[in-house]
């Protein structure tokens, strides 16, 4: 099986972390991907919103103290990252947003984006399992298949290709879930902060995200 990604997209592994448990699983997965593919790896946080009563003046402390916390977050993050992957070029980024915006807001910047999730804890003991890519066509998400050729080939595991539409799309991609080391799903479109994520058609790829019993990673459309 041949490599089929593209080599022009410099675009980075992007990982939305939580500061939780789970956070060490994910970059795991993610420092690997990134040295794999020769990729930079975008460490995000999303910090929350600051509420809409407070003053200008409260804002603007609140404000550098949310974003002072959240960079310490990172900041470890990235340590823990280069402990175990030395030569990944690791950056940070930190918005306030609520944790649901974030992967819309930051995924236009990246190749692959994924977030926190319980099931990166499952990775180890799914490893040599089949890798899933859900397309909803060959042509509009042809950019999966590339990644997930790619991704199968440097991993040295079976690639399976599931149709991802319909009404029961998200379901079926669930149900097989529980068989795979990973789920490969497209990035749904551009997504303005603030509005609900299924109007770019987030509603699927967040439920996919939610229920999925192995990991979700969400790929963005080739540039060029």
């Amino acid at each position: 099986m041949s490599s089929t990604a593209p080599k022009h997209d410099d675009r980075p592994v992007v990982v939305a972390i939580a500061g939780t448990a789970e956070d060490h699983a994910t970059l795991e997965w993610a420092a690997e991907e990134a040295a794999s593919s020769g990729r930079r790896l975008l460490l995000t946080h999303a910090a929350g919103h600051l509420p809409p009563e407070m003053s200008y003046a409260e804002r603007h402390v609140a404000r550098a103290e949310v974003r002072a916390r959240s960079q310490r977050l990172l900041d470890e993050a990235v340590t823990w990252v280069h402990r175990l992957v030395p030569s990944v070029p690791v950056e940070t980024l930190v918005r306030l947003l609520r944790p649901e915006a974030l992967l819309p807001a930051v995924g236009d910047q990246a190749a692959a984006v994924t977030r926190t999730a319980a099931s990166w804890q499952r990775r180890r003991a799914r490893q040599g399992r089949p890798v899933v890519a859900a397309l909803r066509d060959a042509e509009s998400d042809r950019h999966v298949l590339h990644f997930a050729v790619d991704y199968a080939d440097r991993r040295g595991v079976d690639l399976l290709v599931l149709e991802d539409r319909g009404p029961d799309a998200s379901r079926r991609v669930v149900e097989r879930s529980g068989s795979t080391s990973l789920v490969l799903v497209a990035r749904p479109g551009h997504h303005r902060p603030g509005s609900p994520p299924a109007r770019a058609g987030w509603g699927t790829a967040f439920d996919v995200l939610q229920r999925s019993e192995s990991p979700v990673v969400l790929v963005s459309p080739e540039r060029g």
